[in-house]
């Protein structure tokens, strides 16, 4: 078994690419962007449907909390504001890097930067 376990770490070629500080300082905040968009987009969901199920009060159509329509909106623009710069980052991320992040990281973190974008349109051609 250690000389099966030895023939596979031969096979395996290493292939370790250095990347420079500002790549790596790029990286980590267009990562720390993108966790803090989809943190801020998950706690509005969850204040949006804790509202729509009727678990903060409402009466005659206005919240007997106002605190979580703030907290709501706070939220949003931190959603919104990360969303940007996860967006703005990810070019810079692409020059710096030697070896371009993994595709569908890429493509998630365009989703979730794109989300609170696509909410303001939406709720702006409802109004």
């Amino acid at each position: 078994m250690n000389k099966k376990r030895q023939s596979y770490r031969k096979g395996l070629p290493r292939q370790h690419v250095s990347e420079s500080r500002s790549a790596e300082a790029a990286t980590v905040a267009w990562m720390l962007a993108t966790v803090a968009t989809l943190a801020a987009e998950i706690a509005v969901a969850v204040i949006q449907t804790w509202i729509i199920l009727g678990e903060i009060p409402v009466d005659n159509g206005k919240l007997l909390e106002p605190g979580a329509i703030r907290l709501l909106g706070v939220l949003f623009l931190i959603a919104v504001t990360s969303g940007c710069c996860n967006l703005l980052l990810l070019p810079l991320v692409y020059r710096l890097r030697q070896v371009p992040p993994p595709r569908l990281v890429t493509i998630w973190s365009c989703v979730i930067g794109v989300l609170p974008l696509v909410t303001v349109v939406l709720m702006r051609t409802n109004d």
